[in-house]
């Protein structure tokens, strides 16, 4: 028979292998993160709605304010909020938009407006840089009049330079806005400085040695001097040029241009002047040189010949 086993006696243990430690290690370890994995979770559930309803509080309680991006994000995740909620900051910066667009179309025309109305008429136009050429001239070579607006003159700008550069006269032309109807117009000009004769016809010959035909009996009426015995148009054309940068009062002196050479200068010319003398001058020097004649003019009193090739000499008539 067997023994009966006391209840107050425990019974003995078997001494625990190693196998079994180190299951019973990876058992705790288990259960310790599924409890702590649970407590995290638990957690985070308990802030978003805290934070959510902070929010929608505010709304009930009268204050209308755009939810954040990270609000509308979390609130969307539990399903506590509305289409018109969740789209509202869109409907909003549409909104901003449109009354950019509208702001910036009614600003374009009343611009419009008022550069088309008669109130941006020219009603002042100003031309400068011009000698030879009149006002009416000029603007009838650009083609401008008083009639027309600020905007016409703006937007054809280039129309009108390159309407004005057809006349022979006018180099380049600028247009300036001084206030908001006056215009200032002005040009650079290349001078007519005197006549030639080309088979018993006159013409103009401007300061670059171009012709313009001059009208019937203009050669009468204009105070510019009448160049001759020039035996080709390169030197009448550096002739033309020096004399160009003369004043206006000392080009108008002169009476006559005349190529005469010598051995010992092939370069020189001759001006008659208005005044009964007579000068000599180096053609390449002209415009230099002129510059002294005025002075020595006045201090002589007999008439005769200026030399103005090497240095200055004068020499009455006669000796």
């Amino acid at each position: 028979m067997t023994k009966p086993i006391d209840s107050k006696e425990e019974p003995e243990l078997e001494p625990a292998t190693e196998e079994d430690e180190i299951v019973s290690s990876k058992e705790i370890a288990r259960h310790l993160e599924e409890l702590l994995g649970a407590q995290s979770d638990d957690e985070n559930e308990d802030e978003i709605p805290e934070q959510e309803n902070s929010d929608f509080d505010k709304q009930e309680n009268g204050e209308r304010q755009l939810p954040s991006f990270k609000n509308i994000f979390q609130a969307k995740r539990l399903g506590q909020i509305g289409w018109s909620q969740k789209h509202e900051h869109i409907l909003t910066y549409r909104e901003l938009h449109a009354v950019r667009m509208l702001l910036i179309l009614g600003l374009a025309a009343i611009f419009l407006t008022l550069l088309l109305s008669p109130i941006s008429a020219v009603k002042n136009i100003e031309v400068t840089g011009n000698s030879d050429l009149s006002k009416k001239e000029v603007l009838a070579a650009a083609k401008i009049h008083s009639r027309m607006s600020i905007s016409e003159l703006f937007t054809e700008q280039h129309f009108f330079i390159d309407s004005a550069k057809k006349n022979p006269q006018i180099s380049q032309l600028q247009i300036k806005y001084l206030a908001a109807n006056v215009v200032q117009i002005h040009i650079k000009e290349i001078v007519k400085v005197g006549f030639v004769k080309v088979n018993d016809k006159y013409y103009y010959v401007l300061a670059d040695g171009r012709y313009i035909a001059a009208p019937l009996g203009e050669f009468d009426q204009r105070n510019l001097p009448l160049y001759d015995n020039f035996k080709s148009h390169a030197k009448l054309k550096l002739v033309t040029q020096q004399v160009g940068e003369l004043s206006p009062a000392l080009r108008n002196g002169i009476s006559e241009v005349l190529w005469s050479p010598t051995k010992e200068n092939a370069a020189r010319v001759m001006l008659i002047m208005d005044d009964g003398n007579e000068v000599l001058v180096n053609a390449n020097s002209l415009a230099k040189n002129m510059q002294y004649y005025p002075g020595m003019a006045v201090q002589v009193t007999e008439k005769g010949v200026v030399d103005l090739q090497v240095g200055a000499y004068f020499q009455p008539y006669g000796q």
